[in-house]
Parts: C-alpha cells; structure tokens; sequence
C-alpha cells in the first residue's frame, strides 16, 4: 500500500470512530480521543513491526494518527454544549494541528518521492530534459536497506573466508617495483605469493583495485601477470598524488586470499 493510501485510510478509520464513539456510544470527545489514540497505537505498533516498512514510514504514520486524534478531540470537544452555550473554538490548538499536518503532508511527500521517484507528467514538469534521451530516474534508495538477515550472512560468510585465510598462513610481499609510484608515471606493481612451508603458489590470478577515497573517476583495476616463482606483476599508472587504498584479491583452484592495502603516491617532478 502506498504511503499516502495508507495515511488516508487510517486517518479515515479514526475519524469514523470518533464520529461512533461520540454519536452512538454518548463518549465525550476527549474521551473518544483518548482511546482512539491509545488504540491506535496498540494496533499499528504491531502491524508495522509485522511488516517493517522503516522508521521513518512507522513515525510519520504514527504521528498523524495521533494528530488526528487529538484534532477530533479538541474539535469536539470545542462543539459540545457547555452551559447552555457551545464553547469557543480557540485558534491556538487549532493552528499546531495545522502546523504539524503541513510538516507531515510535507513529509509524505519526501519519502514518497524518495522510494518511487517522480513519474509521468510530473517528472516532465519538474525535471530537465535528459540530455542522453534516455529517462531519468528521480528516486534516492538510500544507503540503509532492510535486508539485516541477508547482510548477517554475507558477514558470517566472510568471517569464516577471513578464518581459513589466516590458517592457510600464506606469504604475500607486496610492493612498488624500482621505487615508490609517481602520479601520471608507470609503475610496476608487484605480488609474491608462498605458502606456509615457503613454496611459491603457481597459478593464481591476482587483480588489485587501485582506489581515490576522493574521486572515484580515478579508481581502476589491474591484472597481474605471472612471471615463475609465486611472483605476479603489473604496470599501472595512477593520476592523482597522495594516499590510495587498494583492494587485492588472490584467487587459486583451492582457496581465496584478499587484502586491503595502503600506498602514497608522490607527485611527479614535472608537478
């Protein structure tokens, strides 16, 4: 159900049962509000945790349930004869319930935006035209998802490759070849591999990721060659001076070695 859809059902199901409770069941309206909140939150709260839908989907829903009830209250409870008289109608409450329904309705818009995007007539209207032709996507996915069952696996799943890596107790040297690597010069990258008892491991396929913290445009990987003796290298040339991280993996028929790697990166004397 759409985020919009649900908030429109929900704060209708409220209103009705406020229009029961003080019609039919003789509830004052502060009464009727008060256990419409209450209710609210005894079902909703279950539900959502059910069927997560995020923090930020469960408290504006929330809130505006609660709003909503409290709203009813104060209006009913602003109509209700009073000494002969019907009370009057203070702008005060009138004007925070105001207030918090156009910072939620403005809310709702964000996050619905954010999940799906702007779509149709809307997206013509507000967007530029893409140059490429193609269509433009609106929508922000965020970098938090749901999937923690998912992630708790994969995480397990490294662990364990980080546990074997460690018994395996191979000898990886590392290193720039003739010197350290200049920006916008080539440079070879070099790799030697043995294991525990000192034997060099033969046919393994090496890739290193070279990576700017800074500007991903930079980043690239590199395919080392075997040159005899557990020793792998490549020439790369890396654009930009200063600190590069880098990401090797060491792939054989039987195992997986990866390691995370730091190198700095002088500038050329040209510079």
């Amino acid at each position: 159900m759409s985020l919009f859809a649900s908030l429109a059902l929900g704060v209708a199901l409220i209103a009705a049962g406020f229009f029961v409770m003080v019609r039919l069941g003789k509830f004052t309206a502060r009464q009727a509000g008060v256990i419409l909140a209450i209710l609210t939150v005894g079902f909703y709260t279950p539900f959502a945790i059910h069927d997560w839908p995020g923090a930020d989907t469960f408290t504006i829903h929330l809130v505006i349930y609660l709003i909503t009830a409290y709203a009813l209250a104060i209006i009913g409870r602003g109509l209700e004869p009073s000494s002969g008289a019907r009370r009057k109608f203070h702008w005060g409450p009138a004007a925070l319930v105001g207030f918090f329904a156009v910072v939620i309705a403005m809310d709702a818009i964000f996050i619905t935006v954010a999940q799906r995007g702007l779509e149709g007539d809307v997206s013509r209207a507000l967007l530029p035209e893409p140059q490429s032709g193609q269509d433009v996507t609106s929508f922000f996915p965020g970098t938090v998802t749901h999937d923690f069952q998912e992630k708790e696996e994969r995480f397990n799943a490294y662990k364990s490759r980080l546990e074997r890596q460690k018994a395996r107790d191979w000898q990886v040297r590392k290193g720039w070849l003739g010197g350290p690597a200049r920006a916008g010069e080539q440079t070879v990258f070099q790799v030697a591999v043995r294991d525990a008892r000192g034997e060099p491991i033969e046919d393994a396929e090496i890739s290193v990721l070279f990576w700017r913290p800074a500007d991903q445009r930079l980043d690239q990987r590199i395919q080392l060659n075997h040159m005899g003796n557990g020793v792998y290298r490549q020439a790369v040339v890396l654009e930009a001076p200063g600190r590069w991280q880098a990401d090797m993996t060491i792939l054989t028929d039987e195992a997986r070695h990866e390691e995370r790697l730091h190198t700095e990166v002088a500038a050329s004397p040209s510079a």
